[in-house]
């Protein structure tokens, strides 16, 4: 992990934590990029699809989560969040225009810079057959886990500080 933040590679996008008022974008870009992921693991049954603005408000609320604005459009997101001794991260995206602009790789590497100093093990999962994601994922060092639930594949990496 870089010891100096690596500049956003989008010029003029601004990174700042979302709070509960963002709900209503936040709920806009998981729609937006979601119905890809449903669309290659053939189910609609994921969160970032069904949830209210209620519970996206809660969870802005309850965690560590960035967005990536620009133009006052919200372009990227990520979360983080303790458990333990696991900095979990979740609910990256990016929209579809500017994907291929490194900012999944990007926005990993500000969470993964906000895991508490007590964490040893970063940890996330997606879609069984989303394969641009998993190898975005193993790309930034994470590998496999052995924990099985239908259809999710889990990943981690150990922190190194």
């Amino acid at each position: 992990m870089p010891t100096t933040p690596t500049p956003c590679p989008v010029p003029g996008a601004e990174l700042r934590r979302l709070t509960p008022a963002d709900a209503g974008h936040v709920t806009l870009l998981q729609r937006g990029c979601w119905v890809e992921e449903a669309i290659v693991n053939g189910t609609l049954e994921i969160p970032a699809l069904t949830e209210s603005l209620e519970e996206v408000a809660a969870w802005l609320d309850a965690t560590d989560a960035l967005g990536l604005w620009l133009a006052g459009r919200l372009v990227g997101m990520i979360r983080g969040s303790r458990a333990g001794d696991t900095w979990e991260i979740g609910r990256i995206a990016v929209v579809p225009d500017l994907r291929g602009h490194h900012l999944g790789w990007w926005l990993m590497e500000q969470t993964e810079s906000r895991a508490h100093a007590d964490c040893i093990r970063y940890e996330l999962f997606t879609g069984a057959k989303s394969v641009r994601n998993i190898s975005l994922y193993e790309r930034c060092g994470y590998r496999r886990m052995s924990m099985v639930r239908p259809g999710l594949v889990h990943l981690d990496k150990v922190v190194t500080r």
